[in-house]
């Protein structure tokens, strides 16, 4: 993103309903916006994109737990969500 939201957002508005980056993970375009809208500095906005692409995301992790872009992107979600500290030790515990 290298801080140049218009063209995130340009990438995003793609026909795709997932984008692969370079860790070949699919992200749902809500991930996405929620990045988008963090690096802007609306984290009440981030806040709520982040919430529809966390079940994808969450199904990601369980289907690849040792997968460490995959739970490195659950944390970012998590921490947009405020409950960086309360899930990250809980899913620590599960995926271990």
């Amino acid at each position: 993103m290298d801080r140049d939201t218009g063209s995130a957002e340009k990438a995003w508005r793609t026909p795709a309903r997932h984008n692969h980056f370079s860790t070949g993970v699919p992200l749902p375009k809500s991930y996405l916006q929620a990045c988008i809208d963090v690096v802007r500095g609306d984290t009440a906005k981030g806040r709520r994109s982040s919430k529809p692409a966390l079940p994808f995301v969450e199904k990601l992790v369980t289907q690849s737990p040792q997968t460490e872009p995959r739970r490195a992107q659950l944390g970012l979600l998590y921490a947009f969500l405020g409950e960086r500290g309360r899930r990250s030790e809980k899913e620590n515990e599960r995926w271990n």
